[in-house]
């Protein structure tokens, strides 16, 4: 059963999986709310505008999103949203690596309507963050190098 967190005064939580300790940096797409818990209901302390970019310590899988954990410049634990990773999909929290075996697009969304940024060749292989369900195939999802989510069919 999933470890309920409470944040005083603010709202209460239940996380579909524990805290990953992941770290890395990741650079927003959109206007991104800035939230005290890892939850939609959790009150917002601010803003981050396309172009800005965090560094994180882990993420929390809540509410059908992948959250970002990080220390605001004040000390307090803050959450950020990622950009695509809403409820509309079946995200399974596996990670791994995969090693492609044909030519496959690199999407900005796990939907084969979603923009192509680039492709992989038989013999790459990428570290994903987990596996997702949608559009009628199984998704990688991993973050890129520049720190923005990527999507690639299994």
């Amino acid at each position: 059963m999933p470890s309920t967190i409470s944040i005083p005064s603010t709202s209460t939580y239940t996380p579909t999986n524990p805290m990953r300790n992941v770290s890395g940096t990741y650079t927003f797409t959109e206007n991104t709310n800035i939230r005290t818990a890892p939850s939609l209901s959790a009150p917002v302390v601010g803003t981050y505008y396309p172009g800005d970019s965090v560094t994180y310590t882990g993420q929390v899988n809540a509410e059908g999103y992948i959250w970002l954990q990080y220390l605001s410049g004040s000390g307090n634990t803050r959450y950020v949203a990622m950009s695509g990773t809403s409820a509309q999909y079946n995200t399974n929290n596996i990670s791994g690596t995969f090693t492609f075996t044909q030519q496959t697009n690199i999407r900005t969304a796990p939907s084969t309507s979603a923009s192509i940024v680039g492709v992989y060749y038989p013999g790459d292989s990428v570290i994903y963050n987990a596996q997702i369900t949608a559009d009628g195939y199984t998704w990688l999802q991993y973050i890129s190098g520049s720190g923005t989510l990527r999507y690639a069919v299994m």
